[in-house]
């Protein structure tokens, strides 16, 4: 099933890939930060667990997985600390060893938990940082923003048209395609050009634009990433400082329940076990919220001790103090006792802001309306808004705005030539007239007028004068800029190998190209091109298995020309067909071929080069007795463990391994008689195993009292069945005589007693 989840993982992935740059988000991944649990690798005597959820959704953040981890079932938030500084390597283990994945980030910097999640809660593109598949060491950030836009604007799209949580996109393929569609057509034209642009550069080349951030490996803040088959993971920290936080998440692959175990199998490091009774609030909080203190990790039949500021005390695990004040802020700490064991005082800090309220007064000009809680203030009234302080808490603000009588006039321009130009007056009246003046003798008496197919000679300020209630107001100007339109042809010649950015299109093939621009003033510029070039195409022979070779192949080019290959894993090459020994994922992607133009090497095509991996996986199944199994070429009729080598979709090997075990319903399942009585006549003579004819392989051993063998028969069947007599033949003495029937075919044994009565 793993095997399947990872080819949807990488098909749905494509589109991020295509990005070529680390892995970001644009929603804080750990939806509830009271449900990060604290851990330790240190001695746990307080009976604290830490349970493997079982929820069948996953990380919104992630809907197509993160970093190594093709999906995010059933996920887990954990947090640690180190104490004693070096290299940490952690083992995870599912107490029923059940398959879990996980991704670890670090390290943050806080004084506490809370301190640390709201941190990296706040900017989770930075602090949640994971390097792409190919380890390129820098960031596209005009591409980064392109992409951003798109992911943001599909998740609505896709949460507005099905009604589901984005977390379903796995299910719903064909529905995000269409969202992220529409999401591409609606990027604002600066982003998409910006990442146009963007894409003409190489950050290899010497020349790359400025949209490109190199990083190294330290900034990148996922440290480690397994999504193996196992029920143990391991995860390694180089490095750790005292006093640094790490979060985890780990998911429940099978989603069955557990806990999971962690414990420390290597290095110098420590954790920090003071903070594993994970004690916090939900806060901050603001005047009358009610305080409510959480302990996320508690045991059962665990007590606790809490005090705080203003005398407070509670036995309760997770009080609550009603109606907060201002005297309730402070440090507040608690103490779990379990069995005979007491944990430290842990700390939780609760803030409480407070709330205002305030009146004010202001004349406002309808021509300079003033914005007031996100609305536009161009009438007289009295307006209230409830604004959030610096401590978050409602702030209730009353306005009494008053006006003049300026009219609010604009116009919808700037224009360009031919366009209409509208005059706009917001603040017009029924009982109010307008008079307007302008360049070229233009007069009106409209509220509103409009000036039809402008040209030139209407540019410059035109003014509007409102007259109501007998009073007359002072002139206000409307300046009205107007741009000409431009017609251009030009004919570009291209070098060997060279390309042409054309609008938002780069363009290689020979032709002519019409394009319409936007000038510095907004109007439309026609521009046409005429391009000469010859192309230059390349291909290879894969996909590929691994272990195979790699063959870089060139299917048109001039002669004569200077090449170079480049391509993931340092790859360098000039020869025209170079191949690459035995292929694995580190040799694939994008491999790029350069023309060289005396000192400059310059990108004339790409392929994308796949390497498929081999496959290993094990199938647990039941056969009833008497029933097959066809496993490739083998016909298994008997319980066991069975290999073969299969090819995949792709065509590489995998192994598979099947472990058969025998399904035992009543009627395959042995009943021994407790009792038998070998009296001769003719009722319970022999001692009657039920179902043992089905096993001809079984083995009997009968045994008395002492452990000695008494009789021994294989088969058991009619006319072959103890009748009371030892090996000699001799009459066994009535009493509890103990057997032992061993059948190989399914790998089981049965012990007991039958009692023999004379």
């Amino acid at each position: 099933m793993k095997v399947f989840f990872a080819i949807l993982f990488l098909s749905l992935t494509t589109f991020f890939n295509a990005a070529n740059a680390a892995q970001y988000v644009t929603q804080c991944p750990i939806e509830d930060p009271n449900e990060v649990v604290a851990f330790c690798t240190g001695e746990n005597n307080l009976g604290i667990t830490f349970p493997a959820k079982t929820s069948s959704q996953e990380v919104k953040a992630y809907p197509f997985g993160v970093g190594c981890l093709g999906s995010t079932p059933s996920p887990s938030w954990f947090i640690m600390q180190i104490e004693d500084e070096g290299n940490l390597e952690l083992t995870m283990t599912h107490s029923r060893n059940e398959d879990i994945d996980f991704a670890c980030w670090g390290p943050f910097e806080g004084k506490s938990k809370t301190e640390v999640l709201d941190k990296i809660c706040a900017d989770p593109d930075k602090y949640f940082i994971s390097p792409d598949e190919s380890g390129n060491p820098y960031i596209n950030l005009c591409e980064k923003k392109y992409y951003r836009y798109i992911d943001s604007t599909a998740r609505m799209c896709f949460e507005e048209k099905t009604g589901l949580s984005i977390e379903y996109a796995y299910f719903y393929p064909t529905e995000y395609y269409e969202c992220e569609d529409y999401a591409a057509s609606l990027v604002p034209a600066d982003i998409e050009n910006d990442y146009n642009n963007s894409l003409m550069y190489s950050p290899y080349d010497g020349e790359a634009s400025d949209c490109y951030v190199t990083m190294d490996e330290s900034e990148f803040t996922m440290k480690d990433c397994s999504y193996s088959g196992d029920y143990t993971e391991y995860c390694n920290i180089r490095n750790a400082k005292r006093g640094d936080w790490y979060v985890l998440l780990i998911t429940n692959y099978s989603m069955m329940p557990g806990n999971i175990f962690f414990n420390k199998t290597g290095g110098t490091a420590t954790t920090n076990c003071k903070i594993i009774v994970d004690a916090t609030c939900t806060g901050p909080y603001c005047i009358g919220d009610n305080i409510q203190f959480v302990i996320n990790n508690k045991p059962q039949n665990a007590t606790f001790q809490w005090r705080g500021p203003n005398g407070f005390t509670s036995t309760e695990a997770e009080p609550v103090i009603p109606k907060a004040t201002p005297e309730n802020a402070g440090s507040y700490f608690v103490k779990m006792h379990s069995g005979d064991e007491t944990s430290d005082e842990v700390e939780v800090i609760v803030t409480v802001g407070e709330k205002y309220e305030k009146d004010t007064t202001i004349t406002i000009d309808p021509a300079h309306p003033i914005f007031f809680g996100g609305q536009e203030i161009t009438q007289p009234g009295t307006y209230t808004h409830k604004f959030l302080s610096e401590g978050g808490c409602d702030s209730l603000v009353t306005l009494t705005a008053t006006s003049t009588d300026i009219p609010k006039a604009s116009s919808t321009g700037p224009y360009c030539e031919g366009e209409d130009i509208h005059f706009l007056v917001k603040n017009k009246t029924a009982d109010a007239t307008f008079q307007w003046r302008g360049p070229n003798g233009f007069t009106s008496d409209e509220a509103e007028p409009t000036l039809p197919n402008a040209t030139l000679k209407e540019k410059g300020s035109y003014y509007v004068k409102m007259q109501k209630e007998g009073r007359t107001s002072e002139e206000v100007e409307v300046i009205v800029s107007i741009s000409k339109k431009d017609v251009v042809d030009t004919t570009v010649v291209l070098q060997q190998g060279e390309s042409f950015l054309f609008g938002n299109e780069e363009i290689s093939e020979p032709g002519t190209y019409t394009h319409t621009f936007q000038n510095v003033e907004g109007c439309d510029s026609i521009v046409t091109v005429t391009l000469t070039d010859t192309k230059v195409t390349i291909s290879n022979s894969g996909p590929y298995c691994e272990g195979e070779t790699i063959l870089l192949i060139i299917e048109e080019i001039a002669e004569n020309t200077e090449i170079k290959w480049m391509g993931p894993n340092n790859f360098q090459s000039d020869e025209k067909s170079p191949q690459i020994e035995n292929a694995d994922k580190s040799k694939a992607g994008t491999y790029s071929l350069y023309v060289k133009r005396g000192e400059k090497e310059i990108p004339v095509a790409n392929t994308h080069v796949i390497v498929k991996e081999s496959i290993e996986e094990e199938i647990v199944k039941e056969l009833t007795i008497g029933d097959t199994l066809l496993f490739g070429d083998l016909v298994i009729d008997k319980s066991g463990k069975y290999s073969q080598t299969l090819q995949t979709e792709e065509g590489c090997d995998s192994i598979v391994t099947l472990i058969v075990r025998a399904k035992l319903d009543e009627k395959t399942t042995i009943h021994p008689e407790e009792f038998f009585t070998p009296n001769g006549d003719g009722a319970n003579d022999t001692w009657q195993i039920q179902n043992i004819e089905l096993y001809l392989d079984a083995t009997v051993y009968i045994y008395d009292r002492h452990g000695k063998l008494i009789r021994k028969f294989q088969p058991y069947e009619i006319g072959n069945e103890w009748d009371g007599t030892d090996l000699n033949e001799k009459k066994m003495p009535s009493g509890d005589y103990w057997y032992v029937i061993d059948i190989n075919s399914i790998d089981k044994m049965y012990v007991g007693h039958v009692t023999l009565l004379r």
